[in-house]
Formats: C-alpha cells, sequence, structure tokens
C-alpha cells in the first residue's frame, strides 16, 4: 500500500492516498474508549477534496457531539463526549474535566450500556447498591453526571422517556468522618516532629498550617510569588491539578476565583520557612521532587499519614479523620480562636463566599462566639458592679 499523503492539509488528522483502493482515505480521532485508546474515524472519498469534505464533517460531529448512531451510543460514548465537548470550548479547566473523568469512571457497572436499552430498574439498582462502597459525595457526583447524561440524550432525542426523571438520590450507607482540624497538643507534637525529623515536604505541611494555603497552592509556588524584601507577602495565583494520566500540572489559574490572592507575611517562622525553601533560587518552582519534577498533594498527603502512623502524634479518640487537609482548618481553627472576623477569614483562605467559611467552621465560630459572650457578661458585671460600689460610696 502506497500512501501519497500522510497529513491533512485542511486541518487535524492523517489524510492519504491507497493505491489498493483507489481511494483517498482520512482518519479522525474522535476521543478515546473507556480503555484509553484512541478511537479512529475512517472516512473515503474519489478525490482528495471529497475525503476532505468527509474529515470536515466528522470533526464538526465530534465538535457538537452528534458522531455515533443514536441507536448504540454507550453511556460512557455520550458522557465523554459532553465532556470533551466543554473542554474544547475551554469551559471547564483540565482538572474539572480530570475529575469528571473520575466520576464516569465509577459508573462501570453501567457505563457500557447503550442509553435506550437503560431502565428506571437498572438505575435504582446501580445507586442502591453504591451506597455501600462510596460516601455521599462520590454518590451526588455520580448522580449529577448520570442526570446530566440522560437529560442530554432526552434533549437529543435519543430517548423519549427519560429514566433518572423518577429516581431519587440515596444515601451512603459508610460512616462520613469530619476532617477536623489537630488539637493544641498534636499541633506541637507536630511542630517538634517536622522541625526537628527529616521529614519530606515538612516545609509544605508547616505552611499550610500557619498559612491556610492548600497544599495545591504551596506546591504551584514560584520563587517571584514570594516578596521577602519589601511587602512581605506570597502571591498566590495558581494550583497544582491533575492532568492527563493523573499527572500533576501546574493550572494557569486558581481552584476559584477568590483563590487568587495575597497574603501577608507577618509570622516569623512563615519568613524563615520561605528563606530556607527559596535558598540560593532565583526562579522557578519553590517546590519540587527529587528529580525536579511537580510535587502533587497526594505526594504531601501520603507522606504526613505515613509520619501520623510512624509518630503516633493524633488522639483518636477525637472525632473526625485527618489528613492533610486538616493542617488548612487547623490554621483556620487558631485564627478564629484569636478572634479574626469570618470575612477576613474568607479571604485569608480563598472562599468564594462567606457562607463556606461559616458552614465549614460553624463549630469552632459557635464556640468562640459562647466565649466572646461570657467576656462580654463578665465585662458588663465588672461595670455595673464597679458604679454601684461608686453609688453606695458617695451615698455614704
Amino acid at each position: 500500500m502506497a500512501r501519497k499523503k500522510t497529513k491533512n492539509p485542511n486541518g487535524s488528522g492523517s489524510l492519504f492516498y491507497n493505491e489498493k483502493l483507489k481511494k483517498w482515505v482520512g482518519q479522525v480521532s474522535a476521543g478515546r474508549n473507556e480503555q484509553g485508546k484512541v478511537i479512529r474515524k475512517t472516512v473515503y472519498g474519489k478525490t482528495q477534496g471529497e475525503a476532505i469534505a468527509k474529515m470536515q464533517d466528522v470533526q464538526n460531529q465530534i465538535s457538537t457531539g452528534t458522531l455515533f448512531s443514536k441507536d448504540n451510543i454507550t453511556i460512557y460514548a455520550l458522557a465523554k463526549q459532553m465532556e470533551d465537548y466543554k473542554l474544547n470550548l475551554n469551559n471547564v479547566k483540565i482538572a474539572t474535566y480530570q475529575r469528571n473523568i473520575s466520576t464516569l469512571k465509577m459508573l462501570s457497572p453501567i457505563y457500557n450500556m447503550p442509553i435506550q436499552s437503560v431502565t428506571r430498574s437498572h438505575l435504582d439498582n446501580f445507586f442502591i447498591e453504591q451506597t455501600a462502597h462510596y460516601s455521599n459525595s462520590c454518590i451526588k457526583k455520580m448522580y449529577a453526571l448520570v442526570k446530566r447524561v440522560f437529560s442530554e440524550a432526552e434533549d437529543r432525542k435519543i430517548i423519549i422517556d427519560n429514566p433518572m426523571k423518577k429516581v431519587q438520590l440515596p444515601k451512603s450507607k459508610k460512616e462520613t468522618k469530619k476532617v477536623r482540624a489537630l488539637t493544641i497538643n498534636e499541633r506541637k507534637a507536630l511542630y517538634e516532629l517536622l522541625t526537628t525529623e527529616d521529614v519530606q515536604f515538612s516545609r509544605q505541611m508547616l505552611l499550610s498550617m500557619f498559612t491556610g494555603m492548600r497544599m495545591g497552592e504551596i506546591n504551584a509556588l514560584n520563587v517571584s510569588d514570594i516578596d521577602l524584601t519589601f511587602s512581605n507577602t506570597i502571591n498566590v495565583n495558581k494550583t497544582v491539578s491533575l492532568g492527563e494520566n493523573s499527572k500533576p500540572i501546574i493550572s494557569s489559574t486558581a481552584k476559584t476565583e477568590a483563590g487568587t490572592r495575597t497574603l501577608r507575611i507577618e509570622n516569623e517562622i512563615v519568613k524563615d520557612l520561605l528563606r530556607e525553601s527559596i535558598g540560593t533560587k532565583r526562579s522557578g518552582l519553590l517546590f519540587t521532587t527529587d528529580k525536579g519534577g511537580i510535587v502533587s498533594t497526594n505526594q504531601v498527603n501520603h507522606q504526613f499519614m505515613r509520619i501520623k502512623d510512624k509518630y503516633g502524634f493524633i488522639d483518636d479518640s477525637i472525632f473526625g479523620s485527618v489528613s492533610i487537609h486538616s493542617l488548612r482548618h487547623t490554621f483556620a481553627t487558631m485564627s478564629i480562636e484569636a478572634g479574626i472576623d469570618a470575612k477576613v477569614l474568607q479571604k485569608l483562605l480563598g472562599h468564594t463566599d462567606i457562607s463556606i467559611t461559616l458552614n465549614t467552621y460553624a463549630d469552632v465560630f459557635a464556640q468562640f462566639e459562647e466565649t466572646s459572650l461570657k467576656r462580654v457578661s463578665e465585662y458588663m458585671n465588672s461595670t455595673i458592679f464597679n458604679k454601684e460600689a461608686e453609688k453606695l460610696s458617695k451615698e455614704a
């Protein structure tokens, strides 16, 4: 077989002349299947122009999500089309795309089923089964994705009746443990451990506990984001997320719009940590792996869990789970204990809405409110008592 052309001059894909068939052959990549293999759509034309026109038609079908026939498209294929389309339009970040694809993989018991053959019973049984394996958070993500897929199928006239309309969101049977902050004793023990033992990623852990930054934000810091000369600030403007094949990448923006912020450095411990981390570096990432690569949140969390188990500094009798995210919670808790305003804390943590801050740390704010009211009561009683004593003195 002799190929006269190997590249489509009018767009993506490959184009060549097949001597045996006496036709032009065009191939266009139509995404990947559930096994991760590239799906290629092949078209044929008697002339080069005819083949190119057919390739462009396939590309249009891919972009609008109408490539596959209605009678055999599966849940996976339609969901993947939808997610790829949003990514191609640049309507979602690569990290969001990867999270949605991970959610799609959780649907493996049903995702190879043709949409037209799926019944409400199939969906009910699937979600009921997931209650024993996944948390409420995961179940909600799966439920939302399946709902979007069948809504899209209904809009495209692939199905007439939408079986998801009456499927109710189930609750997980797994016990949900909220991530908690470290206690005062645990904070002291961890600080001693991270400053005296040779612990990988110790500086990132300490920075999270003393600044409240997300671990992805810390690992995405450049040397140029730190100013210890004039303003004493940290410029937070990007984060580490997972790209293709779950490899860490640096996102060009922060996790949320509010995540882009400038943190003023008042704590000398933080200043020293940053000076030590910068060392002689003049540019590039502040933190890297031993081979100079990007450090992921999972890598730091794995190390944190390892030292937690090795040194046993966590009080297991206290309800709640402890992970690397506990360090951010610890900063927030210490800030509230110190009397910080909720609006200021919202800005420091990079929350998009004050309700997120108040809801996440409701228990801590409640404890602080009780302490504050006691102080107010004591002050009022003290003031009134002094006035009464002054009045009695004058009358005497």
